[in-house]
């Protein structure tokens, strides 16, 4: 029997890890699909976008303390890298960065039917004991002086995503592009879906049914 917090995906993660992972899943899928030329620059502190830059940062929206973890010359780093990350231009390059990456995912799983490396990461991974009876692992990137506040950022989107792919099991032919309003979605069961909505599904529908009609006048 499937528990309740895994219908959509099954994991070994604690509960309480995938129900906040689904939620930053949602919120990248939000932040990739927003459409960046209506947002105006006193608009940037506004969800889904604050909620996305500090997720990306910190690795969780729930709060916006960092781990104990996290060192304090590292968290002040942090910190400025958030701040710095309010610029519109690199908004909509993070942006772009992200939709390529699942782009690529999409286009890897049709066009090679082998295993490819997708990106590379680079820092060191720390195993640490919890409370609860569980082992987890935290990746620290390892952080080049050269990197400008982009390449960081990047470098951490892709950290996000690779986590997410890890905790949720995520399978690469789920992520999905709408054939109605090309939003990105992730299909969370084994049912192919083409449309990210209800809404999308029925404009599609009656755009076929009327197609039909007139071809038939």
């Amino acid at each position: 029997m499937i528990a309740r917090n895994q219908k959509y995906w099954k994991s070994t993660k604690p509960s309480s890890l995938l129900k906040k992972q689904r939620g930053h899943l949602g919120l990248m899928l939000a932040f990739a699909n927003l459409e960046m030329q209506t947002v105006k620059k006193n608009n940037l502190d506004d969800r889904p976008i604050s909620e996305f830059i500090h997720f990306v940062v910190s690795g969780d929206v729930s709060s916006h303390r960092f781990s104990p973890l996290v060192d304090k010359s590292e968290i002040h780093r942090l910190k400025n890298l958030e701040a710095a990350a309010g610029d519109p231009e690199t908004i909509g390059i993070i942006q772009q960065h992200l939709r390529n990456r699942i782009f690529k995912i999409m286009e890897y799983i049709v066009k090679y039917p082998v295993k490819m490396p997708l990106w590379e990461m680079k820092g060191a991974i720390r195993l640490i004991i919890n409370p609860g009876d569980h082992f987890s692992e935290m990746f620290t990137l390892q952080v080049d002086d050269s990197d400008n506040v982009n390449k960081q950022l990047m470098n951490m989107v892709d950290l996000r995503l690779a986590e997410l792919i890890r905790d949720l099991n995520l399978q690469p032919k789920r992520f999905r592009e709408c054939l109605k309003c090309s939003r990105l979605f992730y299909q969370p069961t084994s049912r192919e879906k083409n449309y990210c909505s209800v809404k999308c599904e029925g404009a599609a529908r009656q755009a076929r049914f009327q197609k039909k009609l007139k071809g038939g006048k």
